[in-house]
């Protein structure tokens, strides 16, 4: 049931409702209708709620936010996200296949995250930063501008075929071994900046 009410965003947010279509709407309808095939025009705000799982076949033409909703098991497969995809302070291990993000995808301290998916594709930024327990890239990662996997202490290797539209700031992957480190210098899909080794190199 959508609560007729004159709430503003934060207010909605902070009584533990959802904020959807500009409106509040209580936490139980979601959780006993799932909204399957769900598509939103805007932006769809969850973020501090006490849920486990998103329905699916869900797509968000602006953001979806989920920042530190602890108890989030899972992400639905082919989710689509036409703005940034915000999961700071999520305990996921990994993310679904088919996922796309068209503007940023923040991961920021998600210590749990051990994959990606393999091609996956973000428009603009990916921020990695703080994931300690992820251990490598997949295949086909393309990234449009700038990406963060600066504290991924359990980073082993890079694949081949990144691509980066800007920086790639590595500060603080302790586990890249040496050659690893120099064949950074010779990856061509990094445009801008290579950060955090023990000297900046440019690619090209």
């Amino acid at each position: 049931m959508n609560l007729k009410l004159k709430l503003t965003r934060d207010d909605a947010i902070g009584l533990g409702l959802i904020w959807y279509k500009n409106q509040a709407w209580e936490v139980e309808d979601y959780l006993r209708h799932r909204w399957p095939d769900l598509k939103v025009k805007g932006n769809l705000e969850f973020s501090g709620l006490d849920i486990e799982s998103l329905p699916s076949g869900l797509r968000v033409s602006g953001n979806l936010n989920l920042f530190n909703c602890e108890r989030l098991k899972a992400l639905p497969s082919g989710l689509k996200v036409g703005g940034s995809l915000g999961l700071l302070g999520c305990h996921l291990k990994s993310l679904p296949s088919g996922l796309e993000v068209g503007k940023d995808l923040n991961l920021f301290g998600c210590e749990s995250l051990e994959s990606l998916p393999s091609g996956l594709q973000v428009g603009r930024n990916l921020f990695l930063t703080g994931c300690k327990s992820l251990t490598d890239l997949p295949s086909g990662l393309k990234v449009g501008s700038r990406m963060s996997l600066q504290g991924c202490t359990s980073l082993k290797s890079l694949p081949s075929d990144l691509r980066v539209g800007g920086d790639l700031n590595l500060t603080g992957c302790e586990l890249l071994d040496t050659k690893s480190v120099k064949e950074l210098e010779e990856i061509k899909g990094i445009k801008g900046k290579i950060i955090g080794v023990k000297h900046e190199v440019k690619a090209y």
